[in-house]
């Protein structure tokens, strides 16, 4: 029987490369997105669909990038588009640190909690049943490159993310990892992932689905 495992995120999650100037639309291919790796490790037995969005938050309208950049408002799309679903990934959180939004560390925790709590009540897993969630808390950013101001005082807020969150999803019951153990982002421009990056984190996040199934 072939699972299917829903990854939502942002640009990380698209596979947007380490930016040098703000208009760059480079992709990474298939094969080197954490996405990819992901697939390769966990072999045929899965079927790995890609849900990233690049700037999406958790769950703020983004005043700059527009609307569409809320997390939570199309999570019922992407669910039932692609239901059934034997599990959801969610890797958000990164674009909740621009300076722009000033959400505190344990708002952005509440956040995916509010987006894990809308899986599980959606009934879109097999047989109407709610699917399984892996939240995968980000790795903290760098305030380096393009992103420095735009990102003004997010590594602060990142730290405290790291060191709320075995105590806010343990006791909420939510099944995490941090992604911040096992890679780094790039020191471009300290949000992104390079090749490398992606390559472990595939890696990381298919131990710990195999762990959950």
């Amino acid at each position: 029987m072939t699972r299917r495992l829903l990854c939502y995120g942002d640009s990380n999650t698209h596979g947007t490369p380490p930016m040098t100037f703000l208009d760059q639309r480079e992709r990474f291919d298939q094969e080197s997105r954490w996405t990819g790796h992901l697939r390769n490790y966990l072999g045929l037995d899965w079927e790995i669909i890609e849900e990233g969005l690049p700037g999406r938050t958790t769950l703020h309208d983004d005043p700059i990038d527009g609307a569409h950049m809320n997390g939570l408002s199309h999570l019922p799309v992407s669910l039932n588009s692609h239901r059934p679903l034997d599990l959801v990934c969610i890797l958000l959180g990164t674009n909740d640190l621009k300076a722009r939004f000033l959400v505190p560390a344990l708002e952005i925790l509440i956040s995916l909690r509010l987006l894990a709590q809308t899986v599980y009540n959606s009934c879109t897993g097999p047989d109407q049943s709610p699917p399984h969630v892996l939240i995968i808390l980000p790795p903290p950013i760098k305030e380096v490159g393009i992103f420095s101001d735009i990102y003004q005082g997010g590594n602060k807020r990142a730290m405290q993310m790291k060191e709320l969150a075995p105590g806010f999803f343990n006791e909420n019951n939510l099944k995490w990892m941090d992604a911040g153990e096992h890679m780094d982002v790039s020191p471009v421009d300290g949000i992104h992932f390079d090749s490398e990056g992606h390559q472990k984190l595939g890696v990381a996040v298919a131990k710990a689905i195999l762990e959950m199934f």
